[in-house]
């Protein structure tokens, strides 16, 4: 074994390990020690502070199919001694799809944790409203707070249940096809699905929802493969399109209300979906798919900049993050943002780009999605 090329993997502090090793069944390692698994990994660079170390036959190891791993120590991948791995602590870089290869390691599956914050920060914008002022229509389609609640509600529910109990996902769907069958709308489904609930008490039902499935998201092997409409997808594909369709969604509501949205980092989920999905947007209208995507410049919330395909100099879109996840999920048309087009393939892709799942939607015209000039409470 001595002989099979290394990496050094780290995991993250003590306290942020022990909060998963129960749930995962994983041996709980001294926070001091390091790890070594196999190559090839790729993707981006993570950088954490306490490395540990994981004995043979751990939870870790059966995962990524090497229950043979030894104790390693160094960037040569000798084995080390007793003193070595009380002593040793050198830091180093974790390659970015490892977690791909691993179930219960904290801060690695990050996107559970950014569908409930999101959904706290939309469910803390309408904690105050009377129950009259959820029949009120916004700008997306005419529908009212009560149906774009009751949208993410629903399909939340899907989501949840594929996870969960894909008969009844399958029962779901299958109703939902004999629906559509016999004239109903999608919107009529829903509103049909969940019944009396409105108001106060659909957005209560709706957020302790989100709140019980986050735990369930998070506890569950990120890469495992769920059923959807269309085809399967991982675990985290699954959370994440989760967290886009009500930072989505949600943007209507806080135009009607004319209130100014914060947004974190946590759209990075979105922005990245927007990038992986550009040959998909051309492909789903039928269109020929470019070889060569654009290349893409975000300014994040944080200020940090976001990059994609600086390999592609004569088509670029740059701008705000924000922005680009408005215009990706069709909540704002581009020539309402500021963001910076340029080239043949960026131009044609900005015109059409769609980040959701489902036929080709239009962008919404200009000027016919904005922040209003707000909704009186009482």
């Amino acid at each position: 074994m001595d002989d099979l090329p290394m990496s050094e993997v780290f995991f993250p502090p003590e306290a942020l390990w022990q909060r998963k090793v129960d749930k995962a069944g994983c041996v709980p390692p001294q926070p001091t020690h390091r790890v070594l698994l196999r190559p090839p990994f790729s993707g981006g660079l993570f950088s954490f502070c306490s490395p540990v170390l994981l004995p043979a036959g751990s939870h870790l190891n059966k995962h990524i199919g090497n229950p043979g791993l030894k104790w390693f120590c160094g960037r040569g991948g000798r084995v080390c001694d007793e003193q070595e791995k009380a002593s040793d602590r050198l830091y180093d870089l974790l390659p970015g799809a490892a977690y791909d290869h691993v179930v219960g390691l904290a801060d690695m599956f990050d996107q559970p944790k950014d569908f409930c914050d999101e959904s706290s920060a939309l469910h803390a914008l309408l904690v105050p409203l009377p129950d009259a002022a959820f029949d009120r229509p916004t700008q997306f389609k005419g529908w009212t707070i009560n149906d774009i609640i009751g949208h993410l509600h629903a399909w939340n529910w899907a989501a949840d249940a594929s996870l969960c109990d894909e008969n009844a996902f399958q029962d779901m769907i299958a109703t939902l096809g004999r629906a559509t069958r016999q004239g109903l709308s999608l919107l009529a489904f829903e509103r049909e699905w969940r019944g009396n609930l409105a108001g106060q008490a659909l957005l209560s039902e709706w957020y302790g929802f989100c709140q019980a499935m986050t735990d369930r998201f998070t506890a569950a092997d990120p890469k495992m493969r769920v059923k959807w409409v269309g085809p399967d997808m991982s675990v985290r594909s699954s959370i994440t399109a989760r967290l886009m369709e009500s930072w989505a969604h949600g943007q209507a509501i806080y135009d009607l209300l004319g209130a100014e949205r914060v947004d974190t980092d946590r759209i990075h989920n979105i922005a990245v979906l927007a990038v992986n999905t550009f040959g998909w947007s051309f492909a789903n209208r039928g269109l020929p798919v470019p070889d060569t995507a654009p290349r893409i410049r975000l300014t994040a919330p944080s200020g940090a900049i976001w990059e994609w395909h600086a390999h592609s100099p004569d088509n670029l879109i740059e701008g705000a993050a924000t922005q680009f996840c408005q215009v990706a999920a069709q909540t704002r048309h581009v020539k309402d943002t500021q963001l910076r087009v340029s080239g043949d393939i960026a131009t044609r892709w900005i015109d059409i780009i769609q980040c959701f799942a489902g036929p080709p939607e239009e962008a919404p015209r200009p000027n016919t999605r904005f922040k209003a000039s707000g909704l009186k409470q009482s």
